[in-house]
């Protein structure tokens, strides 16, 4: 196998040589930003892509499309192409078919890098910015063509996989290659270079991570239509970190560290127990949020999942982690969130942390989701709650994958290897069935 040499004069994206795959030979960037969109128009030794040949046989497909051919008009690409494979191989059936799976990559398929950059990043260029750029043209160039054989003739033979790929300020972007697979590399590599481009509001993990009014009405109409039936939660008043992109003033402990002292999933962060400021904005957003379910459903769940009480030291209307000062607090929280759940004509639901850990008087009507095995579904039972039961020993499907955090070198490391999840191993489907929650 050849290397490749990629030279990418228009691009501002953080690429490195680690970040393609294979690794160029040799990388060179610019520091400008090119666009690309479905009108893009590609040849391959200077015929056009995704235009065949006429055929006196063939009274529809092919004859129409070169009919638009002779009128110069581009055709769109056919995503889901496939060679024939009843037809004798050729290379530019093999290229219709890498362009067709590089262009479904980049226009259908392709990811936003939200993972790699912190919460909130504003790593992506201005669409609306002067001085943007298009890629118009991608031409290909093979130096040597085998149309009577496949191209992998012996598998001891050294295929030479080399190519070129050039982006230039003009937007016009060039592959050269002495062989198909070389072609093939190339157009691997093209369809990395480019990101999706997303929009979205202030607190999402990234853009586009958030659920407009219409979302939220798609979904419960879709479940209607199958008999289900949706239950939204928010979680509170711990696990809402993310409330302090957009209104800091409400959250404590937002992302503090060593995370194990405040929280059980960082970045940390909750309500304000004693705020009312954090009051108003339940108001506004239950009067906002509960008319749109109310149509669809009979619940609304308010969570109380994993309250960590080292949470309030850092509020400064409490300054306190004793259970004895935040109970009330907690009370009165909950009892404010379950009159605005009832107001809205919906029945409240909570994780059983607030009845088992936190005393919590709640009304009968308030049914208890319990997660922490069946000795929980004896205890909120005997308190006369309903039990929505998912006892994570049998129903969590996310365990055994592995931590999904990561641990600096040192005590972390030695403490948390070999980094198994919390709750492993993996629930199969057998053990799945097995559950009987009469049983408790």
């Amino acid at each position: 196998m050849h290397l490749s040499s990629i030279l990418l004069t228009s691009l501002t994206l953080a690429l490195t040589q680690a970040s393609i795959w294979p690794a160029p030979k040799k990388l060179t960037t610019g520091n400008t930003t090119l666009f690309i969109d479905e009108s893009l128009k590609i040849t391959y030794n200077g015929d056009p892509v995704r235009w065949n040949s006429p055929s006196l046989h063939d009274t529809g497909g092919a004859f129409a499309q070169d009919a638009e051919t002779l009128l110069n008009m581009q055709l769109p690409y056919t995503y889901s192409y496939k060679p024939d494979t009843s037809c004798a191989w050729s290379s530019k059936a093999v290229i219709q078919g890498a362009v067709s799976r590089s262009l479904n990559s980049i226009f259908h398929q392709n990811f936003v890098p939200w993972m790699l950059h912190e919460k909130n990043s504003q790593f992506e260029p201005d669409v609306h910015g002067s001085g943007q750029g298009r890629v118009k043209s991608l031409s290909i160039t093979q130096n040597s063509k085998n149309d009577s054989e496949s191209p992998y003739t012996s598998l001891a033979e050294d295929i030479d996989e080399s190519y070129t790929l050039s982006l230039s300020e003009e937007g016009v972007a060039e592959i050269k290659a002495p062989t198909a697979i070389g072609v093939l590399r190339a157009l691997e590599s093209f369809s990395q270079l480019f990101y999706s481009h997303t929009t979205g509001k202030i607190g999402a993990y990234r853009k586009g991570l958030s659920y407009t009014p219409e979302d939220i009405q798609y979904i419960h109409e879709y479940a209607v239509h199958r008999g289900v039936q949706v239950i939204v939660e928010i979680d509170m008043p711990g696990h809402t970190g993310s409330i302090a992109f957009a209104y800091p003033e409400l959250i404590v402990a937002y992302n503090q560290q060593p995370y194990q002292w405040w929280c059980a999933e960082p970045p940390c962060g909750a309500f304000k127990l004693n705020s009312t400021a954090v009051d108003s904005f339940l108001d506004k957003l239950f009067d906002d949020l509960l008319p749109r379910v109310a149509p669809y459903t009979a619940y609304f769940h308010t969570g109380g999942d994993e309250l960590n009480k080292n949470d309030s030291m850092l509020d400064e209307g409490v300054r306190s982690n004793s259970s004895q000062v935040l109970q009330p607090l907690l009370q009165r929280f909950m009892d404010k969130n379950h009159a605005r759940v009832r107001k809205h004509g919906l029945v409240p639901m909570v994780w059983e942390e607030m009845a088992t850990e936190w005393n919590i008087t709640m009304g009968k009507d308030v049914v208890v989701q319990t997660w922490l095995g069946e000795p929980s579904i004896k205890q909120v039972t005997g308190l006369g709650h309903k039990v929505i039961d998912s006892n994570y020993n049998f129903w969590y499907l996310d365990c055994g994958r592995g931590h999904w955090l990561n641990f600096d070198n040192g005590a972390a490391f030695k403490a948390f290897y070999p980094f198994q999840d919390w709750c492993s191993p993996a629930k199969g489907w057998r053990l799945i069935y097995s559950h009987d929650p009469a049983r408790a």
